[in-house]
């Protein structure tokens, strides 16, 4: 319905319940012409929402089918282009606040609507709207999503802040994990240090076993002062810490286990971002803090190309992650 065409599709998720089973994402889709999609979803949030909302250049509208009144509102708002204004109090008259419309729309039984146009279609030999093509569009928009999903933005950020000889700790031993361990072991091409980080021995195991890894540090990543004890004891703080744990309470942590001058990149959906910034300036620590959003430019080409070159991650996540 987009532009007629797929645009780029990206997204992060977590799994706070089943392990490998995403329960909350969000997802953008990049499509022609400046359009941006954006869809947030979790079959655990307590407040559930059946919406859509398109802003448009003209108009917006809002499809709430919980909302009492009808579930399509249209509001007739825009931004009117004016070239030159001297204060910003003109600067607040562009915006322009028009009539608000709620047509009437005859509540039916969802599905047997669709059943009737699709027979009505039958009946006069012509495509519906969600013919094969679409559901073919959409089963490719969700296999983007997931590749998306399971690859990440974090190995390509890796990539990208890895240096020659550095020491890198990866926190979290799931699957954004292994695939930044594998990446940091390409990218320092045998120099520097590739440690590996969780609570789970199992899933350390895991990564040793596959050969992404240089060691791995069996640590609790939400007591700070006790996985500071730990790393110090096993050869000092890091020069590039990930966090890839999909537990909270993890940023002390990953914050005390840099050194000063390094760079923390925070890829974990239980991130409080307000606590890493506030947790660096609260114990004096001079790092560089990055936020991975899910997408950096080729981060799907480079994860799958990891699996690609490295059969033995391939059938870790095979193994581990296929159902």
């Amino acid at each position: 319905f987009v532009e007629g065409e797929m645009g780029k599709q990206f997204g992060n998720a977590a799994d706070p319940l089943p392990e490998g089973v995403e329960d909350v994402a969000f997802i953008s889709l990049r499509y022609p012409n400046h359009v941006l999609g954006h869809i947030q979803v979790s079959w655990l949030d307590p407040k559930k929402l059946r919406e859509i909302v398109v802003v448009g250049d003209k108009k917006m509208v809002i499809w709430d089918e919980l909302a009492p009144a009808g579930p399509i509102t249209i509001y007739d708002k825009t931004v009117v282009r004016q070239e030159n204004y001297e204060d910003f109090g003109q600067f607040q008259l562009l915006a322009r606040e028009g009539d608000i419309t709620i047509p009437k729309v005859r509540l039916e039984e969802p599905l047997k609507v669709q059943s009737r146009f699709f027979l009505k279609c039958v009946g006069e030999g012509r495509l519906p709207m969600g013919d094969g093509t679409f559901a073919v569009d959409v089963v490719k928009v969700l296999e983007a999503i997931e590749k998306s999903l399971q690859s990440g933005g974090a190995p390509a950020l890796v990539a990208r802040h890895a240096r020659h000889g550095a020491r890198v700790l990866v926190i979290g031993a799931g699957k954004s994990g292994a695939l930044v361990c594998a990446q940091a072991k390409e990218t320092l091409a045998g120099s520097g240090e590739v440690v590996a980080a969780d609570v789970s021995e199992a899933a350390l195991a895991g990564l040793r076993a596959i050969g992404v890894v240089d060691r791995t540090l069996p640590l609790d990543a939400t007591r700070g002062v006790e996985a500071l004890q730990r790393v110090e004891s096993a050869g000092g703080l890091f020069d590039l810490v990930v966090n890839c744990a999909n537990v909270p309470n993890t940023e002390l942590s990953t914050l005390l286990l840099v050194r000063d001058g390094g760079t923390v990149i925070f890829f974990s959906m239980a991130t409080s971002f307000t606590a890493a910034a506030l947790g660096a300036e609260g114990v004096g620590k001079d790092a560089t803090l990055l936020i991975g959003n899910g997408y950096v430019p080729g981060h799907a080409d480079l994860a799958l190309g990891l699996l690609r070159r490295n059969p033995r991650l391939r059938a870790h996540f095979e193994a581990k992650f296929l159902r």
